[in-house]
């Protein structure tokens, strides 16, 4: 599953909210994080600002992914600003994501 940054509705301590209802729980994100690597605690993804588009996938039982898109002449300069401002929001709520990059 895949959404842009901009389809975010709210962050907060549990998870992400989107706007149409669906959640990124971060408890369960380590949960399955912790199945597939099994020395890894609190992380609850990968990151990669390299890729096209750059991206954070979150691993829900159903991965969703959270890319940035947005266009235009100043398209790249707001999605590595939106991309830095979820890793700090992510970071204060002491969730880690693997960097591919």
């Amino acid at each position: 599953m895949e959404y842009s940054y901009g389809d975010i509705d709210v962050i907060h301590s549990e998870g992400i909210r989107f706007r149409d209802g669906r959640k990124i729980l971060f408890q369960i994100c380590m949960q399955e994080y912790q199945k597939l690597y099994p020395a890894s605690t609190g992380c609850v993804g990968l990151r990669d600002i390299t890729g096209k588009p750059p991206y954070y996938e979150f691993f829900m039982p159903e991965h969703i992914r959270i890319i940035f898109d947005k266009k235009g002449i100043l398209g790249k300069r707001k999605n590595f600003i939106d991309f830095t401002k979820l890793y700090t929001t992510l970071f204060l709520y002491s969730c880690k994501t693997y960097d591919l990059s």
